[in-house]
């Protein structure tokens, strides 16, 4: 969501926007897709950030864009009384992020420790905080992050990491063509404790024997295309 209206407005859009009408009333539109991709650093709190500061991976994003034009196309698929807040919306972004990881972590180690993992965000919400030539935006969304940890050291010899938590998110997308973007920004991915070492399922405590913050640093370059969907 890409303008402070109620949360149930959004939603309601979403799915009225995206799962497709019955046969005999579906239309063709051409919706803008955005793929973007593009590196991260991920920086583990506690002795496995100690080891190595960094490890590398993969920011990963593909989203419907409709801007107010679209949603005005669209407005007789609204109920009524939400009508007036859709139009109010100078952008509605849809994704199957439920589907679609959020970020994979590739490191295979250098120095002491290794990290392969996989963060899906199956929901979010966003706030604007400045839209001029470029967007500014602070998000919090539900994750859940999967990871295999290795190590040489005394803190553990190899983790799987399950968890689910919340990430706190601000980036900045800056629009280089119609088609072309780019974004950078930042994430602090906050979990449930998980101790390095003891039973998989005990809650560890927010210390370093426990993994329970991953800080990301990402940047992106965003593609759009139009797509044909049956709505």
């Amino acid at each position: 969501m890409r303008h402070p209206v109620t949360l149930l407005s959004a939603l309601l859009f979403a799915a009225l926007v995206v799962v497709p009408t019955r046969p005999a009333h579906a239309a063709e539109v051409v919706l803008p897709v955005d793929i973007g991709v593009g590196p991260a650093a991920h920086w583990v709190t506690g002795p496995i950030g100690d080891e190595f500061a960094y490890h590398p991976g993969i920011k990963l994003s593909v989203a419907a864009v409709l801007d107010n034009a679209m949603i005005r196309k669209l407005i007789h698929r609204v109920p009524p009384k939400y009508q007036a807040q859709a139009l109010q919306m100078q952008e509605f972004r849809y994704s199957p992020s439920i589907f679609i990881p959020d970020s994979l972590v590739i490191s295979p180690g250098i120095g002491h420790s290794g990290m392969y993992g996989v963060t899906w965000e199956p929901w979010s919400l966003s706030v604007a905080l400045a839209r001029a030539q470029t967007n500014l935006d602070i998000s919090l969304g539900a994750i859940l992050t999967y990871a295999f940890l290795h190590s040489d050291t005394q803190a553990f010899s190899t983790l799987h990491f399950l968890r689910p938590g919340i990430a706190a998110s601000l980036k900045w997308e800056v629009p280089v063509t119609d088609r072309f973007l780019f974004s950078l920004g930042w994430a602090s991915q906050l979990y449930i404790p998980q101790k390095l070492q003891g039973p998989y399922l005990e809650m560890g405590g927010f210390d370093d024997a426990s993994i329970w913050h991953v800080g990301q640093a990402f940047l992106m370059l965003h593609w759009r295309f139009d797509y044909a969907a049956n709505l």
